[in-house]
């Protein structure tokens, strides 16, 4: 191998080792600011198990379903000493429907709703949080990905989605 093959080797052997660290980065952010949302979160769950972002989330909800489900439903349960929140969704005769009973598109509009009334809430707490997207309509058809667009039209009038 002359120099020239073998400086571009290491040129690209850094670049790789760079790209995966910024992306390990980006990861550990992300999973930063979703621990932190869902903490956020089940502080308001754990004041009322039924209002406030729960009812919002339920909305969101409803809007990305496109009325398939009416809203959300919490239930507490205590489980080998461990007080656990459940979340389903409600369709409008009642039935309520655990997440690993949803698709993978109703799954991810359940936890975009709740991602969604999580920010809302540390919005009107006075946070600024700037919300990053990435692949969040990948198992969305057209009809949700409309819906989803519209969601965001309105957070957007909140704060800064990117």
């Amino acid at each position: 191998m002359d120099g020239t093959a073998a400086a571009a080797e290491a040129a690209q052997a850094r670049a790789d080792h760079q790209s995966a660290g910024e992306e390990a980065v980006q990861q550990l952010l992300l999973e930063r600011a979703c621990a932190y949302l869902t903490a956020q979160l089940q502080d308001e769950l754990s004041r009322d198990a039924q209002t406030g972002p729960v009812d919002r989330a339920g909305e969101v909800f409803s809007t990305l379903t496109l009325g398939g489900f009416q809203g959300l439903q919490v239930e507490q349960r205590d489980e080998g000493g461990a007080h656990l929140r459940y979340v389903s969704g409600l369709r409008s005769n009642g039935e309520r429907v655990a997440p690993q009973e949803m698709s993978d598109g109703t799954r991810d509009a359940l936890w975009l709703s709740l991602r969604v009334a999580a920010i809302e809430s540390l919005l009107e707490q006075g946070h600024r949080v700037p919300v990053v997207l990435d692949d969040v309509a990948v198992h969305l058809d057209d009809q949700r990905t409309r819906a989803m667009l519209q969601v965001f039209g309105e957070l957007a009038e909140k704060t800064q989605v990117l």
